[in-house]
């Protein structure tokens, strides 16, 4: 039973598949009870055809089925759904089949089409909506006194009987197969998307997920922005710490970080032990002001978490403030994945990321810095003193700098 549930150990890895299986599956649950409802309209005129001597009944049970249908319909749209969402569609198929055992008593609906709908509604569920091997094989056995209760009450015969749940007993084995193998391959596909976002920036893996990598493993020449931050005298702080207190704090810090460049809508290219850096503009465009305006406010909140972060730290043995600096600088670099074959990442070189290091090694503890050219694309939007210049290797004039006062002026379009 436990390899039927093909469960994952980790509760939080397993309520995060569910809730993406959920959402993805949506639009099909949606499609799938709009059929269902069709096909009880189909049904209606069947009906009328083969049960006119108690035609009420059967309309009675129909307008139930069509209004029930309705209701799931709207349930869809609301928050609980995602929850309830496989257990609440075997429910469906298997009231549905009892309706329609109801209606084989009733109304003289032909047992016929009883058996056949009746594995193949548990088929479609398998296939369309993927509830998974454990709620297919329970629904199955749930099914099966429907037909059974319609046979009975019509008299059927021993050899009815017989043929019919031999054709019910194949239909419930490739359901409940269809099913193992669809929940095997959506967890396999699941884990691996999980280890693509782990290793690489969110834009990164939406361009592989969607097949889309031409997007990112050719380098090509763009304007982006590049962001670089720094601990400052972390190697020294290093040395203070235990080595579990150590691998918290770095843990933290660089998970914060993360956090707040892609918010921005940043992407993180790499971490060299306590720095970080992050390219604005690849490998979704963005306008160069933009670029500018959202690193600018990453590099701000990440001055504000800090603050945060180290009374957190002090409680597990730090015992001096850590403060980062933060260097900004926009210009044209290749942008692409570099690398060998069995090892690359996505990142930017080029002149402009070593004058955006430089500006970082030049700022004050707790300070941001932005070169001329980034100065230049925001300087209507964000207040910034001039902070003298700095030379770069391999930049034969000096580099003027400039800090950002307080933050940012809401756009002239907002």
């Amino acid at each position: 039973m436990r390899r039927l549930r093909l469960r994952f150990d980790d509760s939080d890895v397993e309520c995060s598949f569910l809730a993406k299986e959920s959402r993805d599956v949506l639009p099909s649950v949606r499609l799938g009870l709009l059929a269902a409802l069709g096909l009880t309209f189909a049904f209606v005129a069947i009906d009328a055809l083969v049960a006119e001597h108690r035609l009420l009944q059967a309309e009675s049970i129909h307008a139930a089925h069509m209004v029930t249908i309705v209701g799931l319909v709207w349930a869809t749209y609301r928050p609980w759904w995602l929850s309830v969402q496989r257990t609440g569609l075997t429910a469906i198929v298997v009231g549905t089949a009892w309706t329609w055992s109801l209606m084989s008593v009733v109304g003289g609906f032909p047992t016929l089409y009883m058996a056949l709908a009746v594995p193949l509604l548990m088929v479609w569920l398998a296939t369309l909506f993927r509830v998974g091997p454990l709620r297919t094989g329970i629904g199955s056995l749930f099914m099966l006194p429907a037909l059974a209760a319609t046979f009975a009450a019509m008299d059927a015969s021993t050899e009815t009987w017989v043929l019919t749940f031999a054709y019910l007993a194949n239909f419930y084995s490739l359901a409940l197969l269809t099913a193992y193998l669809l929940e095997r391959g959506s967890r396999r596909a699941f884990l691996q998307q999980r280890m693509i976002r782990r290793f690489a920036p969110p834009s990164v893996a939406d361009a592989i997920e969607t097949g889309q990598a031409e997007l990112i493993e050719v380098p090509h020449r763009r304007r982006v922005t590049v962001l670089f931050s720094d601990v400052v005298g972390f190697t020294q702080t290093a040395d203070s710490l235990d080595p579990e207190s150590l691998a918290q704090i770095v843990q933290e810090y660089l998970a914060t970080m993360a956090t707040i460049i892609e918010n921005h809508g940043g992407t993180l290219n790499e971490f060299a032990g306590d720095g970080v850096m992050a390219i604005f503009g690849a490998p979704a465009e963005l306008a160069p002001e933009d670029q500018v305006a959202a690193a600018v406010a990453a590099a701000g909140e990440i001055q504000a978490s800090l603050p945060v972060l180290n009374e957190r730290w002090f409680r597990i043995g730090l015992d001096h403030e850590l403060r980062t600096r933060v260097g900004i600088n926009t210009g044209f670099v290749s942008v692409g994945t570099f690398g060998s074959g069995g090892r690359a990442t996505y990142t930017g070189i080029g002149l402009q990321t070593n004058i955006a290091a430089r500006i970082q090694a030049e700022c004050e503890p707790g300070e941001i810095l932005l070169s001329q050219a980034s100065w230049h694309l925001v300087k209507d939007r964000v207040p910034c003193e001039e902070r003298g210049e700095a030379m770069v290797k391999g930049v034969h004039f000096p580099v003027k700098l400039y800090a950002p006062l307080g933050a940012m002026r809401g756009t002239s379009g907002s």
